[in-house]
């Protein structure tokens, strides 16, 4: 495996993790739990459900009283939705 850094900056270990890469995982997301937070109401996001049996990622939206799926239906979701995440930003043109 080539090394990211090829020369260890002053003052640094060789274990050391580069600044540049802890802001990039200090961005990447993670699920939140519904039973821990749940999103703003009006606000679509990534959810991963087990609706139908099948455990599936989609998106949804949180109305304020249950969640409403990209076909704008409201389904019993209740029990199905377990976490979410924010959408990532849409790509540059």
């Amino acid at each position: 495996m080539t090394p990211i850094i090829k020369e260890v900056p002053k003052g640094k270990k060789q274990g050391d993790i580069p600044p540049k890469l802890n802001d990039v995982k200090s961005k990447i997301m993670e699920w939140i739990s519904v039973k821990n937070k749940l999103p703003r109401k009006g606000r679509w996001v990534l959810v991963h459900d087990r609706f139908g049996g099948f455990k599936q990622i989609s998106t949804a939206q949180w109305d304020g009283d249950e969640w409403v799926d990209y076909l704008m239906s409201k389904h019993d979701y209740s029990d199905a939705i377990t976490h979410w995440m924010p959408l990532p930003k849409p790509p540059k043109d």
